[in-house]
């Protein structure tokens, strides 16, 4: 299960939100907003325009600190006391990115999207979609706040809802996406009711734009089960992410054509 709930986020977080491009480093001082956790490679990952990803074990070993900016991320998180968790960093330039914001909120919220997404399995060795099932159940609107709720299925889970909230506030945009009601795999309950959320925080610092994102979940654990989860989930979190990136590189080169 651990696997497959990295994969997933993996693939969630990272497929469009982090393309590769060069980023103007200068104006960034990492001591302000990422702690001693961050490496000197990951340092240099995040210069050379690379995205760095993590497992880790507790919220206390997120290598970003708890700024204005973050703190939303971090505490919705920390409220599934998850007993799995991953982290994505990403760093772009604000010059030639001035409308990220847009461009992330809309494909974030693009579900009809979610089932283009090609999933290679290696047990099998052939292409499946990665959701079955992304349907839009209602879109409203609380204060500034988006909301939809959805339902999604990918096999072999059974079809569960989510909800995901995204708030823009031009040069920060905050999203999470959470499950809305158990998510079962045969006869079990993999995951409770709201014990799985995935948050990502994008917010202007200095001439960059940073790319947080979180997410964690309280997974059950069982014997013959927790291997084949995680090899699952690992392969689909895999293949959103490259989704993902190819949207967002997709989108910035159409701006760059107009």
């Amino acid at each position: 299960m651990k696997k497959i709930f990295f994969l997933f986020l993996y693939l969630y977080f990272s497929y469009n939100l982090f393309s590769q491009q060069n980023v103007k480093m200068s104006e960034i001082d990492f001591s302000v907003i990422f702690n001693e956790r961050l490496t000197d490679s990951e340092k240099n990952q995040l210069k050379n325009g690379d995205f760095v990803f993590n497992s880790i074990k507790s919220i206390k070993n997120v290598r970003i600190n708890k700024i204005k900016e973050t703190e939303q991320d971090i505490e919705t998180v920390k409220k599934v006391n998850p007993n799995h968790l991953i982290e994505v960093i990403k760093i772009l330039p604000y010059e030639g990115n001035e409308n990220l914001v847009e461009r992330i909120s809309e494909i974030m919220q693009d579900i009809d999207a979610y089932k283009e997404i090609p999933y290679y399995s290696e047990k099998h060795e052939r292409y499946f979609q990665l959701f079955e099932e992304a349907e839009i159940i209602s879109i409203s609107k609380e204060n500034e706040k988006l909301i939809i709720d959805e339902r999604l299925l990918m096999n072999p889970l059974k079809s569960y809802t989510a909800r995901i909230e995204a708030e823009n506030q031009g040069d920060y945009y905050f999203y999470t996406l959470r499950n809305t009601e158990k998510v079962k795999y045969l006869f079990l309950n993999a995951i409770k009711k709201e014990k799985m959320i995935a948050g990502v925080s994008v917010f202007r610092y200095g001439e960059n734009w940073v790319i947080y994102a979180l997410g964690g979940a309280y997974i059950f654990h069982g014997p013959f089960f927790s291997d084949f989860v995680e090899e699952m989930f690992c392969g689909r979190i895999k293949s959103f992410v490259l989704f993902m990136f190819q949207k967002l590189e997709a989108s910035r080169s159409a701006d760059e054509e107009k």
